[in-house]
Formats: structure tokens, sequence, C-alpha cells
């Protein structure tokens, strides 16, 4: 990431409410270059997001235990019901 893409990163973030800003941040969300956001890219971003999340709250170890209960936690049923709201 060079200068340039940092300076719109954070110039988009501190002004989230603005047209410029909410056009560049779903750039970034349409990894698909589609000119939507489908399931795809909510799942996408989804599961790194819950990997994250497991990681900071519960550890290492704990990330090593889910692993095998990770398929029944239903995860994926949360990008649905959120595409399903717009």
């Amino acid at each position: 990431m060079d200068y340039k893409t940092y300076l719109d990163f954070v110039l988009a973030i501190e002004n989230r409410k603005e047209p410029p800003s909410l056009q560049y941040m779903f750039r970034l969300l349409d990894v698909q270059n589609k000119g939507f956001l489908n399931i795809f890219d909510l799942n996408y971003f989804f599961r790194v997001i819950i990997a994250l999340f497991i990681v900071l709250v519960f550890g290492d170890l704990y990330v090593t235990m889910m692993k095998l209960e990770f398929k029944s936690l239903k995860y994926f049923v949360i990008p649905s019901e959120i595409y399903d709201f717009t």
C-alpha cells in the first residue's frame, strides 16, 4: 500500500458519511467488481471477522478446539440474514 492509497483509506474512514467515502468503501467491499454486493461478498469478509473475533476473545488454544466445532456454529446464516435486510 503506497502513501496515496493509505491517505485515501484514512480519509474515507474519517468521513464515513460523505458520498465519495461511501463510494470508496463500496468499491473495497465489492471484491468481484459487479456493482452490487451479494452473499459471496458479505461471506468473504464475515469469515475473517469471525476468525479474528475468536482469536482475540478466546485465544489460539480455543481456535484449535473450534476447528472441530466451527461447522456446527452456523456462522454462514448471519451473512444471509444481513443480505435479506436489503
